[in-house]
């Protein structure tokens, strides 16, 4: 039986909650499909969760809460997805692993559309997005 499993990222009671949850449980088969729930949340609404960047660089998935700059970051239903509430994250949650380990599944189809974005460079990024907005065309 192959079973997935889930990174809990962030600070907090509830964060400590899930972890406890999830090391509760005696995984006996494990294969690499992982999504990371990230409960961060930042009173300016203008910082980014920067260990989304580092799961990004693992070509994980995440599951996100809601807050004002999040989309410059997790793109919903292309690289992760993002929540309102707890009745939502595990809707998705289910979605994601209801029929693991199937390839053709959302969370396969995230990871490949993460290893797909690693291959633009800084450079060819800055080109693409923050040129044109300082450009006069």
């Amino acid at each position: 039986m192959a079973v997935s499993a889930l990174l809990c990222e962030g600070k907090g009671p509830v964060t400590e909650y899930y972890s406890r949850l999830i090391h509760q449980k005696h995984f006996q088969h494990i294969q690499g499909r992982w999504t990371c729930v990230c409960l961060r949340t930042f009173s300016s609404g203008l910082d980014l969760p920067m260990k989304v960047v580092d799961i990004f660089g693992c070509c994980l998935p995440v599951c996100a809460v809601n807050f004002k700059c999040l989309h410059e970051l997790v793109k919903h239903e292309e690289n992760g997805l993002v929540f309102e509430d707890s009745e939502e994250l595990a809707a998705q949650l289910q979605m994601l692993f209801s029929n693991f380990p199937d390839p053709a599944g959302k969370l396969n189809q995230f990871q490949k559309n993460l290893r797909e974005s690693q291959q633009l460079r800084w450079d060819e990024s800055w080109v693409q997005t923050v040129l044109p907005l300082v450009m006069d065309t």
